[in-house]
């Protein structure tokens, strides 16, 4: 029996980002949609940060990254994500064919085990039926959005990808 070793989630979002920067789509590297150049810098307008829809809090790092790179791989202009059972808690559902993306926490005071946890989540667009407390949620993450849409933007004068990315995440 010809058995594949299982890649983990971490490592498998480690190297869809590792392909958005070989593709060019990554999104702190400039391209025409998010940035100019002027007098030799590279002035780069990152997408909005992709937030918990349960939560509101912002997700950092790779997950962030990652975020970033499969919302706008799904063509989604969203700027928060949702898992199925939080979807369900606010009384609402994620409309049939949606497909998900895998983003992870670790927990290292957690016990052995059970320190990787691993979310499936969908774009808030794809959510069928928005409840009154989905609908609060949203609202409350678009004002957060629209307060720093503009006031973010990076000056770059190296074009190195690592150089991007270091100046992305400041």
């Amino acid at each position: 029996m010809n058995q594949e070793k299982k890649i983990k989630y971490h490592e498998q979002n480690v190297e869809k980002l590792y392909e958005a920067v070989k593709t060019g789509t990554a999104p702190f590297l400039p391209n025409e949609k998010n940035s100019k150049a002027v007098n030799n810098v590279i002035i780069l307008t990152p997408r909005p940060v992709v937030r918990s829809a349960a939560s509101g809090k912002v997700f950092k790092g790779l997950n962030q990254l990652v975020a970033q790179v499969e919302l706008d791989k799904m063509s989604r202009k969203d700027a928060s994500v949702i898992t199925y059972e939080q979807a369900q808690k606010l009384g609402s559902a994620i409309k049939k064919g949606e497909k998900s993306f895998t983003l992870t926490s670790y927990n290292k005071d957690a016990p052995a085990g059970t320190r990787l946890t691993v979310y499936h989540v969908f774009p808030t667009s794809a959510v069928a039926s928005h409840s009154a407390n989905l609908n609060e949620k949203l609202a409350h993450i678009k004002k957060l959005s629209e307060r720093n849409k503009t006031s973010i933007v990076i000056e770059c004068t190296d074009s190195k990808p690592e150089k991007f990315l270091g100046a992305y995440l400041a």
